[in-house]
């Protein structure tokens, strides 16, 4: 009798054991479906594989992720399952922590030590990983060496490679780069807003275009976007036509006044000034005001613009770091750059809403409209309204992606991994087992030098010792 009621006992155990096994198994399999698609928008069971790898020699792999992947395999090798507190030699397959260690495992050797690695995307796999940590009851072990512990090693390997990533990253210098080809765009396509606009056709036929200027230098607004495109900033940024660069016309900001004193004083823009017929009388003076807003704030756009080359260029010397140092100058070139970009996309709004109307007025009346007027209605089309919204939102977007990647917290970051770095190296370097190995004596006051480095230096030290060497 005895017997039997061990065996319904142990029955009775295996069931419960089995029943809070497979409820277990559930929830983890349900939290790491849940941190994988919220982190990669994937599926865990379709990216990863079911059963535990072993990865010979790993050749060309970063340290870091080779150091994460061996931590990953011993895990593995000394994982084992758990009956009743004892433990078995069966191979796990299909398994959420197979599942998620196998796929971390495979990112975790693509990091080359040849090839750029993204420090946002390492950022991500990190705090992927710290996820389950902060998940601890999810994944109970009885294990020696745990499913939590080993991510836990591996979110420490990934830390190192996280400040290494970022201290070699380089990324202010691609943002600007990218800044400066989308504001050239921007430039290029706000040229047909200035030549179809307001501006009256110098011809009525098509084929007279390939003979003519873009402008006609005989009108007053002619020979004001003439004067504009011919300005320093604006040849350097390879918009200006080559036949307006040996002109000897005043300067772009002298016709500026100038064409307001006549756009905007008198009741009408005067007969030379370049504009459809319409646009020249005084019920249209806000749309010759805000004409000459969009060339004013241009010019100050791309007179900004070409002021952040200069950064562009010690960004590629200096990394980051240097761009930090000089964050109080490139802060407020940005504040500019954004001021100015803002004003012109309003001016070029009031032209367009103008010309629009306008557009609509002669529809309803098109037969009596004349050869120039359709011609001009047909011109509107060359301007590109929707992409330059785009690009002025890309650009907006940039500028404040760039000041946050200069900030001060991004400073302190940057100058903490600069400042560990250093102190590794004096330490190395001051150590009696390298000193005992060197054939050569140290330099006068060199011990001291490394000391007073280790002991601090300001993250603008490093941009500029790596400018200059």
């Amino acid at each position: 009798m005895t017997g039997v009621i061990e065996v319904a006992a142990a029955s009775a155990a295996i069931a419960v054991f089995a029943r809070n096994k497979h409820e277990k198994e559930r929830q983890e399999e349900r939290v790491a479906s849940e941190l994988y698609k919220r982190f990669f928008n994937a599926d865990l069971c379709e990216e990863s594989p079911d059963r535990a790898t072993i990865v010979g020699n790993l050749v060309g792999v970063d340290v870091n992720a080779v150091a994460a992947v061996r931590a990953i395999e011993r895990y593995q090798k000394e994982r084992r399952h758990r009956f009743m507190y004892l433990s078995s030699s069966a191979e796990h397959v299909g398994d959420t922590r197979t599942r998620v260690l196998e796929e971390l495992k495979q990112w975790l050797m693509t990091l080359s030590m040849d090839a750029a690695i993204s420090a946002g995307t390492v950022a991500n796999r990190l705090d992927y990983c710290s996820q389950f940590l902060l998940r601890a009851p999810a994944f109970e072990a009885q294990n020696e060496i745990s499913f939590l512990a080993t991510l836990g090693e591996v979110c420490r390997h990934l830390e190192r490679l996280f400040q290494q990533t970022v201290s070699l990253e380089r990324t202010g210098e691609a943002k600007i780069g990218h800044l400066l080809s989308l504001g050239k765009e921007l430039v290029e396509a706000t040229k047909p807003v200035l030549r179809f606009s307001l501006f009256a056709p110098q011809s009525a036929l098509d084929e007279a275009d390939a003979a003519l200027p873009d402008f006609d230098l005989s009108t007053a607004g002619g020979r004001l976007v003439a004067a504009l495109l011919r300005e320093v900033h604006f040849r350097r940024l390879g918009d200006s036509p080559g036949e307006l660069e040996g002109s000897t016309s005043p300067g772009f900001p002298e016709l500026l006044e100038e064409t307001s004193r006549s756009w905007l004083e008198a009741p009408s823009a005067g007969q030379d000034s370049g504009l459809l017929v319409a646009f020249a009388q005084e019920a249209h003076v806000e749309a010759r005001k805000s004409f000459l807003d969009l060339c004013r704030h241009l010019d100050r756009f791309c007179f900004f613009l070409m002021a952040l080359q200069p950064y562009q260029k010690v960004a590629a010397a200096g990394g980051d770091a240097a761009l930090c140092w000089l964050r109080r100058g490139l802060c407020h070139l940005l504040q500019e750059l954004g001021k100015a970009l803002l004003q012109l996309r309003q001016a070029r709004l009031a032209v367009l809403h103008a010309s629009k109307k306008h557009l609509q007025e002669l529809a309803k009346q098109l037969p009596k409209s004349g050869k120039l007027e359709r011609r001009w209605m047909q011109d509107l089309r060359h301007i590109d309204d929707q992409r330059l919204d785009e690009l002025h939102k890309i650009l907006s977007k940039g500028f404040a992606e760039v000041q946050s990647m200069i900030s001060a917290a991004r400073e302190v970051e940057l100058k903490s991994m600069a400042k560990q770095g250093l102190q590794n190296i004096a330490s190395a370097f001051l150590s009696a087992d390298f000193q005992a190995r060197c054939s050569l004596a140290l330099p006068d006051r060199l011990a001291a030098e490394m000391r007073e480095l280790a002991s601090g230096v300001p993250v603008g030290a490093v941009g500029v010792a790596q400018i200059s060497s």
